[in-house]
């Protein structure tokens, strides 16, 4: 899984080592940020336990078997990353643990093609479903998920007291 390209737009290249560590810093922020808004963490302890969480996830960080991190690139400028799994517990489904599009490029429809540029790269490794957790708050990233295909399987819901 290296270099995937739909149409002339963009094209998913396999994330380079050298960029892999400020990558993971950026995800473990944005997951950080996540559960603390989702009322799941406090502020003071969401970073650690966020960085517990992946590293628990990537033992071997970049190169932890079965995981797969790509940069969407356009026009030869990088414009997000989406990291995905298949793990041997459900081989017939990759698994989204984290998509991005950097704030200068976002609603172009790019996180779009890259879902679907992924779904194609998933269907070549045999796989018959592409999952995605999504925070219940995220409201636009649940349309843009059920927009390309995506259908809710799961929902977990609180009452706060």
């Amino acid at each position: 899984m290296i270099r995937v390209v739909l149409g002339d737009d963009m094209q998913l290249i396999k994330m380079q080592l050298e960029r892999f560590e400020s990558w993971k810093i950026a995800a473990i922020k944005e997951f950080a940020k996540g559960k603390v808004e989702n009322g799941e963490w406090s502020q003071t302890e969401s970073y650690q336990l966020s960085e517990q969480e992946l590293n628990t996830i990537l033992p071997d960080g970049y190169q932890t078997p079965q995981h797969y991190f790509y940069e969407m690139m356009v026009d030869d400028q990088i414009v997000g990353n989406i990291w995905a799994t298949i793990t041997d517990e459900v081989p017939t489904t990759a698994y989204i643990l984290d998509i991005g599009v950097y704030p200068d490029f976002q609603d172009l429809g790019y996180g779009s093609t890259a879902l679907k540029l992924l779904a194609l790269e998933a269907k070549k490794l045999q796989c018959q479903a592409v999952k995605r957790h999504v925070f219940g708050k995220n409201k636009r990233a649940i349309h843009v998920y059920q927009k390309i295909g995506f259908e809710m399987t799961d929902i977990e819901m609180v009452m706060k007291l």
